[in-house]
């Protein structure tokens, strides 16, 4: 039977059988089920702005690079506000990604300023998002992912090889947002 009829037929039963009492507590059982999965939905989003978020990305990307040696620029190479897409789907959210690019440091450097970038993080109580999300550091393209605690922000660094024979490359830093929801238009008069 499905799930429309169900309920049609309990509600007749309901109304039928003279039980008001019945009624409302079905009804508010029934409340709290959509408020739990309401406030459950919520919860995948973060209570952010697009500047709050861009703002934090920085910040992240500010910690890995503080302590490295050599010390690299932080160069901002992509950016972007998008949807963004959650277990529930499309949504009415919007997501921060930012991507950095270290210079101003030889090209030998790039895959230690990965270790340096993860082990900042590590420093800072940020997890791996999986238990394969440490550098392979045998590969000269090792990268690393991890996140944030408990604001959620992913970040990957990465050496994007420019000569496979000696390992050199770029270092790149990305640092994307949670989801939080887009800002609300005010209607034009």
């Amino acid at each position: 039977m499905g799930h429309g009829r169900a309920m049609a037929r309990a509600q007749a039963h309901f109304e039928d059988s003279g039980r008001p009492l019945l009624r409302s507590a079905v009804a508010w059982v029934t409340l709290l089920a959509l408020t739990a999965t309401t406030a459950a939905c919520a919860r995948k989003t973060a209570d952010l702005t697009e500047q709050q978020a861009r703002m934090r990305a920085e910040e992240i990307a500010q910690q890995a690079v503080a302590g490295m040696s050599p010390k690299p620029a932080l160069q901002q190479h992509h950016y972007s506000s998008s949807g963004c897409t959650t277990e529930f789907g499309t949504a009415e959210l919007d997501q921060v990604s930012v991507d950095y690019r270290l210079e101003g440091v030889a090209p030998s450097a790039a895959r230690d300023l990965v270790r340096q970038a993860r082990d900042a993080w590590v420093a800072l109580g940020y997890k791996f998002q999986s238990k394969d999300s440490d550098g392979d550091w045998s590969d000269p393209a090792a990268a690393v992912f991890m996140h944030t605690r408990p604001d959620d922000f992913s970040l990957s660094a990465q050496n994007s090889i420019t000569d496979r024979s000696t390992g050199d490359g770029i270092a790149y830093i990305t640092v994307r947002s949670p989801c939080y929801p887009k800002p609300t238009e005010s209607p034009s008069p």
